[in-house]
């Protein structure tokens, strides 16, 4: 469910299996092995969602793009209001509403906690409006 697509599943647990096989020989104690096994299937998830993000869209979270096909000035608005939002913000806001993470993953992704990455979403929803308000009336921040 992580990953939302059963072809990527399969090879983040390839590669699970072949770190598993190697950590088997320095890790292994079997009182421990099944939390071991799912903390290393996460970190897995999570840095294959982070790598793909820097593949996909030619940079970090923060570079995701808002184009759509239609109107490009509303995308071209949209980024604009958002550049002047502090990074964890843009962040937060980005990985939300283009891709549809949850707050857990939003988190996993960027090491926040639940409550930060609440602040985070609710901070910049309040500031992007304000701003977004500003923008339609002709003022700058």
């Amino acid at each position: 469910m992580f990953l939302r697509d059963a072809i990527v599943a399969e090879d983040v647990a390839a590669d699970v299996f072949l770190k598993t096989f190697v950590g088997l020989r320095v890790q292994y104690r079997p009182q421990h092995f099944k939390p071991w096994l799912l903390t290393l299937a996460k970190h897995q998830c999570i840095n294959h969602v982070k790598q793909a993000v820097e593949r996909l869209r030619g940079g970090s979270a923060d570079g995701l793009d808002f184009a759509r096909p239609g109107d490009p000035t509303v995308a071209i608005d949209i980024e604009s209001v958002l550049g002047h939002l502090p990074a964890p913000q843009r962040i937060a806001i980005k990985l939300f509403y283009v891709n549809r993470y949850s707050y857990e993953e939003i988190g996993e992704i960027q090491g926040w906690t639940s409550k930060e990455v609440k602040s985070h979403l609710q901070n910049a929803r309040r500031r992007f409006k304000l701003l977004w308000d500003r923008a339609a009336q002709g003022t700058e921040t």
